[in-house]
């Protein structure tokens, strides 16, 4: 049961990744017959990739020696002493200071989503409220004929 539970785990995460390369690759894309294909791919290969045993396919020792033998080739041995003092700083930071910079910036990040939620109503208000326009243009300047009572297209055939 462990097994088809890691199983379902790993077909999930490889629809998730082969879903998210989909959408970025092919979402504004017009060939419809691709996508279908695509699609159907990314199903199959989810559902096959969990039973592929990769463990096989690299030699884990012969990776840690290929790496072993080029960083001594490539960088020379260097030898440290702790002849030379180093000299330490110590920034001692209290957390009074930490808080009171989180609280600033916690502050003007409200304050900018209310000055910009402000700005946003106050547009939306002042261009609703107008009335020199109604929804189909200007006001009428005679009550014989309003602007919106005009018979739709579709009824007048």
């Amino acid at each position: 049961m462990e097994s088809f539970a890691i199983y379902l785990i790993k077909v999930n995460v490889a629809l998730i990744v082969l879903y998210a390369f989909y959408k970025l690759s092919f979402s504004k894309d017009t060939f419809f017959r691709l996508r279908r294909i695509m699609l159907l791919l990314i199903c199959v290969t989810s559902l096959i990739y969990p039973l592929i045993d990769f463990s096989g396919w690299t030699d884990e020792y012969a990776i840690g020696e290929t790496f072993t033998t080029v960083y001594n080739k490539l960088l020379p041995e260097v030898l440290v002493t702790t002849a030379l003092p180093v000299a330490t700083t110590e920034v001692e930071v209290t957390t009074w200071q930490t808080g009171i910079w989180v609280w600033i910036i916690y502050g003007l990040g409200i304050g900018i989503a209310a000055t910009t939620s402000a700005t946003l109503w106050w547009t939306a208000s002042a261009t609703t409220t107008s009335s020199t326009r109604t929804p189909c243009g200007p006001l009428p300047t005679t009550t014989a004929s309003p602007c919106c009572a005009r018979t739709p297209a579709w009824q007048t055939a």
